[in-house]
């Protein structure tokens, strides 16, 4: 959070909290709570490295999927020639 916010927040806050010093300290734990919150948003969010792992992974299970089939249908044919 910003300098110029923290100063309106506090600012705003003084009209119901008198003490300067519960002021002060109500401010800062709302500070605290945002960048948390903001901290745990940010974690969610995919990056490109992610995104590259799973269409790996995509592309894997799709080839082993490929494969199986291949595998069955050849599996299959060989079994009615016989």
């Amino acid at each position: 959070m910003n300098v110029e916010v923290s100063l309106q927040l506090y600012e705003m806050t003084q009209e119901f909290i008198k003490d300067k010093t519960k002021a002060k300290d109500f401010v800062h734990k709302i500070e605290q709570t945002i960048d948390s919150k903001f901290e745990f948003n940010t974690t969610r969010f995919l990056v490109k490295d992610d995104k590259v792992q799973i269409l790996k992974t995509i592309y894997v299970v799709g080839v082993v999927q490929f494969i199986a089939i291949v595998a069955s249908v050849i599996g299959i044919v060989s079994f009615i020639l016989k």
